[in-house]
């Protein structure tokens, strides 16, 4: 939009205005940052769809066990469906320490 445009062309001015040699080195780095978004994003946003998965599918777990109580208590179910759970958020735990969503909280792959 014009409002960011205009955010940049001012930004660059004020850079430049303080240090015009600094400002030539982080605007020559730029187009290492795209590039390394441009290999990087792909991989993130498979990441992030592969862990609304998992988490849909925890939920799915819990409101199947949930609504249907009594037929998991009649059939002795309980520990299993609480196993199933727990290995669902385990995937869910490591999948929050992956580098990829480091990654992504580091730079614009914020897809």
């Amino acid at each position: 939009t014009v409002q960011s445009g205009s955010m940049i062309i001012v930004g660059v001015a004020v850079m430049m205005s303080a240090c015009w040699t600094l400002t030539l080195g982080l605007l020559g780095c730029m187009p290492i940052a795209f590039g390394v978004y441009w290999v990087v994003a792909p991989f993130i946003k498979r990441r992030r769809h592969r862990d609304k998965e998992n988490s849909a599918q925890t939920r799915s777990l819990v409101f199947q066990a949930f609504d249907n109580i009594k037929t998991v208590a009649s059939f002795g179910l309980e520990e299993q469906m609480v196993q199933h759970y727990t290995d669902a958020l385990e995937k869910q735990e490591a999948a929050a320490w992956s580098p990829w969503i480091i990654f992504g909280m580091a730079g614009p792959a914020g897809i």
